[in-house]
């Protein structure tokens, strides 16, 4: 892992939370491919920092979900 400090990251729930998303829905995106493997910590927790999650946004995640939002 770089070494960017622990607490400057976010976990995987953080991350699906900031997403509006699930986090099975990003351990599913990671295992087919759609969205790039996270970081880990030393103990095998997925980790994100913000700019994981703008790229994530960038490659459309959690999009869906917003516009169906939008159109209530």
């Amino acid at each position: 892992m770089s070494p960017i400090a622990e607490q400057d990251m976010l976990s995987i729930s953080e991350a699906a939370e900031e997403l509006g998303v699930s986090v099975s829905y990003l351990r599913l995106a990671e295992r087919l491919g759609v969205v790039p493997e996270a970081r880990r910590s030393a103990g095998g927790h997925r980790r994100y920092k913000q700019e994981d999650i703008k790229h994530l946004r960038r490659l459309g995640v959690g999009e869906r979900k917003r516009r169906m939002a939008e159109a209530r």
